[in-house]
């Protein structure tokens, strides 16, 4: 019997299923997947985050920066919640705060033990090197933009 077709399925098991649904281009089944995780842990933040994925994808920002902000609220260190909160704001047009996302992604990524434990059940697919790249050149565009 597969894990998430349980009577009471973990809400680690379906936000996994909701993160493999999402890989696969599946984001309706991947949202539904995430909320039925969080109706059994409200504050799961693999399930927030993958629920602010999905509707990133959607084009739904105001959704995006609601559910990643409870990850933030609930897990500050969690810099993924950060960069991607961080991303919504850059594509909402926020630029103050999406600059501030992106720093204290930077400032999480100096502390070795807050960028290992930020990365959550499954990898990142950016190394550490490769995410810090990413948002010193969004934070350049953004002062570009600024100025």
């Amino acid at each position: 019997m597969p894990l998430c077709d349980r009577k009471d399925p973990a809400s680690e098991h379906l936000a996994l299923q909701a993160h493999l649904l999402l890989e696969r281009g599946d984001t309706a089944g991947a949202s539904a997947a995430a909320r039925r995780a969080l109706a059994r842990d409200p504050w799961s933040s693999e399930a927030l985050l993958l629920l602010g994925r999905c509707a990133r994808l959607r084009g739904d920002v105001e959704e995006a920066i609601r559910a990643l902000r409870r990850v933030v609220y609930d897990k500050p260190s969690c810099w993924r919640a950060h960069f991607q909160l961080a991303e919504a704001y850059r594509e909402q047009g926020a630029k103050d705060p999406a600059g501030r996302e992106y720093r204290i992604v930077l400032r999480q990524l100096d502390d070795e033990t807050l960028a290992i434990q930020g990365t959550g059940a499954l990898p990142s697919l950016l190394s550490a090197k490769d995410l810090r790249f990413l948002c010193e050149a969004r934070l350049a565009r953004l002062a570009d933009s600024a100025a």
